[in-house]
């Protein structure tokens, strides 16, 4: 089992340094480390601020140099995120993107309306591997360039501090027959 294979899961990628992740414009402030983490030992932090992006959403993305990440998963399996946010109030929902760039990959989204009530607390939710919407042509998921994550919110101007993302990691999904 390799280091990013942990107790059956496989880690997307490590949130813990925030410096090696560029913010979606003005629209995402604050991105810093965070101590806490739901499933690593640290986590990142952001706000959505109302910038002169005009964006619904706030987030951060990097180049990353990934393959085989998929290899052993079907489209059953799951991609959890583990997340904090203080409000889910103007929240649409919660989003992965991996693929080959900013125009062209694979969106994961949690809505939400799976988030725990009260909000201020650690959630890890889940989406079948296989649900993912395309943006542009996808792009190859065998040899990924591009990760992003972040927040899609119900307007532009609404703001929200202190989300914190722990990490992505895919899920076997559990066989029974009956």
């Amino acid at each position: 089992m390799s280091e990013k294979d942990k107790q059956g899961a496989r880690v997307i990628h490590a949130l813990n340094d925030y410096t090696a992740w560029t913010a979606f414009g003005n629209d995402t402030l604050n991105l810093a480390d965070n101590a806490h983490g739901l499933m690593e030992s640290g986590s990142l932090l952001f706000d959505k601020a109302n910038g002169s992006n005009n964006k619904k959403y706030a987030g951060v993305y990097k180049t990353i140099d990934e393959t085989d990440l998929f290899r052993n998963f079907s489209p059953l399996d799951r991609i959890v995120a583990s997340f904090y946010v203080s409000a889910t109030t103007n929240i649409d929902y919660l989003f992965l993107r991996l693929g080959d760039d900013s125009t062209n990959y694979f969106e994961w989204q949690w809505t939400d309306t799976n988030m725990d009530t009260p909000a201020s607390t650690w959630n890890a939710l889940s989406v079948k591997v296989g649900d993912a919407y395309i943006g542009g042509t996808g792009g190859d998921i065998t040899d990924i360039d591009y990760m992003a994550f972040g927040v899609m919110f119900d307007a532009e101007s609404n703001e929200l501090t202190g989300m914190i993302f722990s990490g992505f990691y895919l899920e076997r999904s559990v066989k029974t027959t009956t």
